[in-house]
C-alpha cells in the first residue's frame, strides 16, 4: 500500500498560518518604520504648535500604531495644542482621548498645565496641576515646567501674588525654582510696578545662587 506523502503547499500552511501570511511577516518592519517615521515628524510639528498639521499625520498612522504606544501618540498632539497655548483645542483633544478609551498618564495633565497657563487661565492651570499632583507615579512630572508654567501664567495676568503663592508651594514640594521661575514672578511685580517686592524677589534669586536668564 503506498503511503500517502503531504504536498509541499500543505507542509508550508502551517507556517503561514502562524505568520499571518509570509508577506504580512516581511511587512512588519516596514509597517513600524513607515509610522516611526511619521511619528517624528508629527513630534516636530507638535513642538511648533502646528495642531493641524499634526492631527493629519496622527489619522495617517493611527491604525499603525502599537496599542501601548497610543496613549504617546494622542500625547503629541496634545503637545501640540499646548504649545500654541490653544486652551480648547487641548481641552477638546484631552475629552476624545476620554471617550477612545485612552488612558491619560502623568504627562497628558502636563500638557494641560501648560495649554492652560499659556492661555492666559491659571486658574485652570492650577485645577490640571491639582489633577496631575494626583496621578500615580506623577513625582517627576511635578517639576519646573507646570509650576513655572503657572507661575508665569499668574503673573502675566497681574496675580504676582498668586505666582509668589505658587512659588512657596514648590518650597513645600522640594522642587528648586529656575531662573525661569523667578524671571516670571519679577516680572509679574514689574508690571504692578512694585518695587519692593521685585527687588524681594531678585534677592530670594541671588540667594538660591541663580543669575537671570540672558536672552
Amino acid at each position: 500500500m503506498r503511503k500517502l506523502r503531504p504536498s509541499a503547499s500543505a507542509l508550508q500552511m502551517p507556517i503561514l498560518s502562524v505568520c499571518g501570511g509570509l508577506r504580512s511577516c516581511s511587512s512588519r518592519p516596514a509597517l513600524a518604520a513607515a509610522w516611526l517615521g511619521k511619528f517624528d515628524e508629527l513630534n516636530r510639528l507638535a513642538e511648533e504648535g502646528r495642531h493641524t498639521d499634526a492631527i493629519a499625520i496622527f489619522h495617517d498612522i493611527r491604525a499603525l500604531v502599537p496599542d501601548k504606544k497610543r496613549t504617546m501618540l494622542w500625547n503629541t498632539v496634545l503637545k501640540a495644542y499646548a504649545n500654541a497655548g490653544d486652551l480648547d483645542g487641548a481641552t477638546s483633544w484631552f475629552d476624545g482621548m476620554h471617550s477612545q478609551g485612552v488612558v491619560a498618564n502623568a504627562k497628558t495633565f502636563g500638557k494641560l498645565v501648560e495649554a492652560s497657563a499659556k492661555a492666559g487661565r491659571p486658574d485652570v492651570a492650577e485645577r490640571w496641576l491639582g489633577a496631575l499632583a494626583e496621578m500615580p507615579g506623577a513625582g517627576g512630572m511635578l517639576g519646573e515646567v507646570p509650576c513655572n508654567a503657572v507661575v508665569d501664567a499668574c503673573s502675566k495676568v497681574g496675580e504676582a501674588e498668586r505666582a509668589e503663592a505658587w512659588m512657596a508651594r514648590m518650597h513645600d514640594l522640594r522642587l528648586a525654582p529656575s531662573s525661569a521661575t523667578f524671571g516670571a514672578l519679577l516680572g509679574g511685580w514689574a508690571r504692578r510696578g512694585d518695587a519692593a517686592a521685585a527687588r524681594r524677589c531678585a534677592a530670594a534669586m541671588e540667594r538660591a545662587g541663580l543669575a537671570p536668564d540672558v536672552a
